[in-house]
């Protein structure tokens, strides 16, 4: 006997949990038709449990896939639900699963929103995340603070809802299909489609008309506006490229006014160039011809200079001349006139009025030259060995031969003959003192040239 009603126990059993999965596949006619032909008085009181939260759940999924289409049954299956709800916690073991979900349940259909937060909170921490209990207390949660107006913490646990499914395996997850409700009020369309589509295949995974319809009312929702938002994305798209195009042109024109630009700054650069280069040539012509200018400047003022100075000497000496030659031609009038003819001839043959005159000729001309280059003597004995220098009395100022033969050079008489004339001497007396001198200077093949360029103070 006791083995019979061990057997009844476990039958009944089935037939509620096979009541139980009719339900989940949105069978509610077969699973209420299942529960109506048990016989509550005879159940006991785990059983008596296991029913009516059964009953309970079977209610809920029809309330929930009804909606509002039909508010009058509605509102006769959400009566029926509430009565289950007492009967489990009539039965129940206030600290079994149970009994926290439906006492939960009770709070949050009475609007008692802070109640069930509390209860849950201090509950859910019993079990572990990744357990269908976890889950199903942790959307009971979010479902709480979203009656409270609470949206994060609503997103909060539905994320760790349906995170405990998936680790648990669960397809039956209504935590994404929320979520993907939750994403589309946020302007997320992306996610919210991600979500629904796993939602989606998730309840054709196990049959469930019932998820199945209550994802499919989002589906249209979410796909229109995710179409909306592509579309507009597309449109954006379209603008974005006919800006870059035209940015491209634009840019194209800027990089081709630039190339032409350069061209043209390169080419005034090479006219500049070759301007600068015909302009230092320039410079350097005008250059070389101020310092010709310069030279010659210098030439003239040198030759202004030996000209006042001999001109001035030379007048003075010309007038002395002419009046030693008037003394000479009036002492000759007395002898010819006195008839001393021995005399007068004496006279004419005597050389010494010439060589008076030729000595106060070459004391002229050495007094002017040095008064002119008064340090000729110096520079020219710098152009000779130490050994081969000469020297002159400083306080007479005359030169000697040799140095008035590189005197004459110096004003620019080079040529030997005239040099000759004027130092009354053989032109092979001025060749020999010219080449003795020559290889008596410290550069002979300069000499000349560098005693002609001797400069004045």
């Amino acid at each position: 006997m006791p083995k019979k009603n061990n057997d009844t126990h476990e039958i009944t059993r089935l037939l509620i949990r096979r009541a139980d999965i009719l339900s989940h596949a949105g069978l509610f006619n077969a699973a209420g038709q299942l529960l109506a032909d048990i016989d509550t008085t005879m159940l006991t009181d785990d059983l008596t449990e296991y029913y009516f939260d059964t009953m309970r759940g079977i209610m809920q999924y029809e309330y929930e896939y009804l909606g509002n289409s039909d508010k009058l049954m509605s509102q006769r299956i959400d009566s029926m639900r509430h009565e289950c709800i007492s009967r489990v916690l009539a039965v129940s073991n206030p600290a079994s699963y149970t009994h926290i979900v439906n006492k939960a349940t009770q709070y949050i259909d009475r609007k008692e929103t802070v109640k069930a937060i509390e209860h849950l909170e201090n509950n859910i921490d019993k079990y572990s995340k990744g357990t269908r209990n976890y889950a199903i207390l942790a959307s009971l949660l979010a479902q709480a603070y979203y009656l409270e107006g609470n949206m994060p913490m609503r997103e909060r646990y539905l994320i760790l809802s349906a995170i405990s499914d998936i680790r648990d395996c669960v397809k039956e997850n209504t935590a994404i299909r929320e979520l993907a409700e939750l994403l589309y009020a946020k302007g997320d369309l992306d996610r919210a489609n991600r979500y629904l589509k796993k939602s989606i295949a998730d309840a054709y995974f196990y049959s469930a008309r019932m998820r199945g319809a209550q994802t499919g009312r989002l589906i249209p929702v979410i796909d229109a506006s995710y179409d909306a938002t592509r579309r507009e994305m597309s449109d954006k798209l379209k603008i974005y490229v006919g800006v870059i195009s035209i940015l491209a042109i634009i840019l194209a024109l800027a990089a081709f006014l630039i190339l032409m630009q350069l061209r043209r700054l390169r080419k005034s650069h090479d006219k500049m160039a070759q301007a600068t280069d015909e302009l230092a040539k320039l410079y350097e012509e005008v250059r070389s011809a101020n310092n010709d200018l310069e030279h010659l400047n210098n030439s003239l003022e040198e030759s202004n200079r030996i000209k006042e100075e001999y001109v001035a000497r030379f007048m003075n000496y010309c007038s002395v001349s002419i009046s030693t030659l008037e003394q000479y031609q009036n002492s000759l009038n007395v002898l010819a006139q006195s008839g001393d003819k021995a005399a007068l001839v004496k006279r004419i043959k005597s050389n010494r009025v010439v060589d008076n005159a030729l000595r106060e000729f070459y004391a002229m001309f050495d007094h002017a030259f040095l008064n002119i280059f008064p340090t000729f003597v110096d520079d020219f004995n710098n152009l000779l060995l130490p050994e081969y220098r000469v020297s002159v009395h400083e306080a007479e100022k005359q030169l000697n031969t040799e140095l008035r033969t590189f005197a004459l050079i110096r004003l620019g008489i080079t040529d030997s003959s005239k040099i000759a004339q004027f130092l009354r001497c053989s032109i092979t007396t001025i060749y020999t003192y010219r080449s003795k001198t020559r290889k008596r200077a410290i550069s002979p093949d300069t000499f000349e040239d560098d005693a002609a360029s001797i400069a004045l103070i």
